[in-house]
């Protein structure tokens, strides 16, 4: 069975020789308790000279629901601390419907122990458990009801909350059913669960705790009905069997490492409630081939997809505003849309995306990294072929495509007012560039290291004053003709590092009509020829290569 706590054996062996305020020299029947009059009550112990006597409790043991004691009749409500810790031949015990709660480690260590009788499973699952080294289930396995071994659990109806490990460790369930009187469902509660195939969850519950169903390593699929509105930390990590996942429309957040180490995951759809997605929350999902961040998304955390090799399509949301540290990175992504929500993109967000050769950038205003190395696509920079700027774009951020030596040709939309230091430094093989007539703005290095550059189309009317750093090593620049629009000649030929170029005056208002850049409203443009004449069809509309609406 998966397990993730630590043995807390050697702790409770110091805290046994340094103190005895849960022991009692009080025994009936072979039990040990303390009793507090104050509530005639009783709670189930061990000896007070027993502190090394680990085989104190062995065999079977029943607990009583009540016990007499000195002619007065007390409730056993309690399960203490540490109470059958390093009882190794215990085999079984059997917990009456009294017991509400079972303290810190009162089962741990004990190895031997096979089964776990009850006689009310709604009592059962409302148990406060101190941990899961309090429930017996983490070594029996096995729940036995009035006798007779629960495999298909139906959870009862009186049941409103299933708690904090009620069911951790339980690998003899082979189904449950969570009926609609359940809200919630605890921390751990089903928890190493092992043998889980199949959850059906009713539609009142809404919430799933940390680590709820981690390590149910036999659980095929889950739906999550639309009540759910959080699905916490570690909620199925492990769950390596798991071959789709149905999150509802109501989840509003998807928990860290909610999914991670699901490999056989192959989809998820991901409700379009959701407005964020935790650290971890996929990662080694391995099978996982594509995945569709709805609108809702505004956060993707650190490594969210990490790892998931099989990832090939992956589409995000419009309201996405942060990609977080190697959200995408080791997935098998060809291309990828940043739409114009992102605001910024952590460090290497899509490492080892080898595969990727097309990037359609979006967003309109993305913060830069603080160094080279820790841009997006750095580690993939020299497999990119394609880097579309889509006409929302409004700044380019510092170090954006360095180094994509592959890339043939850049052209920044009208929309750009700025471009930020080394933003495309590096793009070694790049032989046209078109500047848009917005940029105000050109950082240093921006397009250093283009040695093959031969054409530039600076549309801005007024050319910005920049370093001499922004075209360095790219070669003589009077062998470059430098474009600029027709009545600003004399304007470029007064600015140093524009007056070295080759300089020749051109009228854009023919490429501006028929700029195909994308964007996230997925504009349609495209040429057509009739009787004759050429049209250019965009968003639906007809326009004139002069760019005047038909109508």
């Amino acid at each position: 069975m998966l397990m993730k706590t630590k043995s807390l054996f050697a702790a409770f062996m110091l805290l046994f020789s340094a103190t005895s305020m849960w022991a009692s020299d009080t025994s009936v029947d072979g039990i040990w308790y303390d009793f507090y009059s104050s509530t005639m009550t009783a709670s189930v112990t061990y000896s007070g000279s027993g502190y090394y006597e680990f085989d104190r409790y062995s065999g079977t043991v029943v607990i009583p629901s009540s016990v007499v004691y000195k002619g007065k009749t007390y409730n056993v409500k309690y399960i203490g601390f540490a109470a059958f810790a390093g009882c190794t031949g215990l085999t079984t015990v059997s917990i009456p419907s009294s017991v509400t709660s079972i303290d810190e480690g009162a089962f741990e260590s004990c190895s031997g122990l096979k089964s776990v009788d009850i006689s009310d499973l709604s009592a059962w699952c409302k148990i406060t458990f101190a941990s899961g080294s309090s429930n017996p289930l983490v070594y029996a396995h096995n729940l036995h009801l009035n006798g007779e071994q629960i495999t298909e659990l139906v959870v009862p109806n009186d049941v409103i909350s299933i708690g904090n490990y009620a069911l951790y460790g339980c690998s003899g369930l082979t189904s449950v059913t969570i009926g609609s009187s359940v809200t919630s469902i605890g921390n751990d509660a089903f928890s190493g669960c092992s043998g889980l195939t199949s959850v059906t969850i009713g539609n009142s519950v809404t919430s799933i705790g940390n680590y709820a169903f981690y390590g149910c390593s036999g659980l095929t699929s889950v739906t999550i009905p639309n009540s759910i509105t959080s699905i916490g930390n570690y909620a199925f990590e492990g769950c390596n069997s798991l071959t789709s996942v149905t999150i509802g429309n109501s989840v509003t957040s998807i928990g860290n490492y909610a999914f991670e180490g699901c490999n056989s995951l192959t989809s998820v759809t991901i409700g379009n409630s959701v407005t964020s997605i935790g650290n971890y929350a996929f990662e080694y999902c391995s099978s996982l081939t594509s995945v569709t961040i709805p609108n809702s998304v505004n956060s993707i955390g650190n490594y969210a997809f990490r790892f998931c090799y099989s990832l090939t399509s992956v589409i995000i949301g419009n309201s996405v505003t942060s990609i977080g540290n190697m959200a995408f990175s080791y997935c098998n992504l060809t291309n990828v849309t940043i739409p114009y929500s992102v605001a910024s993109i952590g460090e290497e967000a899509f490492a080892g995306c080898n595969k990727m050769t097309s990037i359609i950038w979006n967003a309109k205003n993305n913060s830069s990294p603080s160094q080279i190395d820790k841009t997006p696509f750095y580690d993939i920079r020299t497999k990119i072929k394609s880097f579309v700027l889509g006409s929302v774009v409004e700044s380019i951020p510092a170090y954006l495509c360095y180094g994509m030596e592959q890339l043939t040709s850049l052209s920044i939309p009208n929309s750009v007012t700025s471009i930020g230091e080394s933003a495309f430094a590096g793009c070694t093989m790049v032989q046209h560039l078109t500047i848009g007539e917005g940029v105000t703005t050109i950082d240093a290095s921006a397009f250093a290291n283009c040695p093959y550059l031969i054409e530039v189309k600076a549309k801005m009317k007024l050319p910005p004053v920049i370093e001499a750093s922004v075209f360095t090593g790219c070669g003589d620049l009077s062998g470059i003709t430098c474009y600029v629009p027709e009545g600003s000649l004399a304007y470029y030929q007064k600015l140093d590092v524009w007056k070295e170029f080759n300089l020749a005056e051109k009228d854009f208002s023919e490429e501006d009509a028929i700029e195909t850049t994308n964007n996230d409203a997925a504009v349609s443009i495209r040429k057509e020829l009739r009787d004759g004449q050429l049209f250019i069809l965009r968003e639906g509309k007809m326009y004139t290569i002069q760019g005047q609406e038909v109508r």
